[in-house]
């Protein structure tokens, strides 16, 4: 008898950054798939040749893909940004390699051929990492780092083509590189200056208040859904109500739906009342389920969309979002509650 193997992806749909299964056609499920794609060009490419620096610079870039790889997962966790470093090291790799310019882009052998489909992936791993970072965000810099590799692999296509006529083997030639990492911005300092403005103003509501919310703490957690939300093309609802469920705050955005009101505002209610998100809570209402019954209850919803406030471990309010599909808004929340937290540090 013939044996059949099935995965428990088999229906076109998997799991994420949560329990909770999403399809496949995600667009961050795209990007992952094309960034373990370039990975495996980038081995590829490690095969193909044995040259030290080569390798080493190659080895370094994988880290990072792999790093952002991760994170398309996890947007908002700092341990999978692309650091000013790393954007800097690519920018050193690239002028290291201007001697080269001169050289053809078309490739005249195995490894130029190699890479220069790794640059042919990493310009569509681009795309799909933005695709996805308009709905749901990316890890940060991730963006820039790809469309700077982009720039890397045509840099070493031309010095592949050069090996094939005269034998060149250096890499990088850091003996004349400036490994000098460059200051901030301006927009980068006045950044930070902004994020410690509100930084300062947050700390004195919570002196004031204690453990619980209030409304200036939920004008800055409006304001960085609106700004983010705009970022990626939605007309959002955002609710903020406080421990009890009562609403602190409801702002509608220019263009959002008339519905999208109340159920922001239940959305916000359910997060607090239930002390979960309510995308949690749409896997919990289902027969047999811990909360079966529950999804006929009125002043409930159960899309995603939803997160409790914490604070030091305590329920301290609900975040509703409405403007998207429930992943959509639910993405929305946890990135202001993260930022949240990353700015009242």
């Amino acid at each position: 008898m013939e044996e059949k193997y099935f995965g428990k992806g088999n229906d076109g749909k998997s799991t994420l950054s949560s329990q909770f299964k999403i399809s496949k056609s995600d667009p961050r499920f795209s990007a992952i798939g094309t960034l373990d794609e370039l990975a495996a060009e980038v081995y590829l490419c490690l095969a193909a040749n044995s040259d030290a620096d080569f390798n080493a610079a190659m080895r370094e870039i994988l880290g990072v893909i792999e790093k952002i790889t991760g994170g398309m997962a996890h947007p908002r966790d700092a341990r999978f940004f692309v650091t000013e470093n790393e954007i800097s090291r690519v920018n050193e790799l690239i002028a290291a390699l201007s001697r080269f310019n001169e050289q053809p882009l078309k490739p005249m052998n195995e490894l130029a051929s190699r890479l220069n489909l790794a640059r042919t992936i990493v310009r569509r791993a681009e795309r799909e990492v933005v695709a996805a970072d308009l709905k749901f965000g990316s890890p940060k810099n991730a963006v820039a780092y790809l469309n700077g590799l982009s720039a890397f692999f045509s840099a070493q296509v031309k010095r592949a083509n050069a090996i094939s006529k005269g034998g060149v083997n250096n890499v990088t030639n850091t003996g004349n590189m400036d490994t000098t990492i460059k200051k901030p911005t301006n927009n980068a300092a006045d950044e930070e200056r902004e994020e410690k403005i509100v930084a300062s103003v947050v700390n004195k509501v919570m002196d004031k208040f204690g453990m619980t919310i209030g409304l200036d703490e939920a004008k800055i957690l409006t304001d960085i859904i609106e700004k983010e939300a705009e970022r990626r093309g939605k007309k959002a609802v955002v609710a903020v109500c406080n421990e009890q469920g009562n609403p602190i705050s409801v702002h509608v955005m220019d263009g959002a739906f008339l519905v999208s009101f109340d159920v922001a505002v239940k959305k916000a209610y359910t997060a607090a009342a239930l002390k979960m998100s309510t995308m949690e809570l749409s896997a919990l209402v289902k027969p047999g389920e811990t909360f079966y019954g529950l999804q006929n209850d009125e002043k409930l919803m159960i899309i995603g969309g939803g997160l409790p406030i914490i604070k030091n471990g305590k329920v301290v309010g609900g975040l509703g979002v409405s403007g998207g599909t429930g992943d959509e808004d639910h993405s929305l929340c946890e990135y202001a509650l993260a930022e949240f937290a990353r700015i009242t540090k």
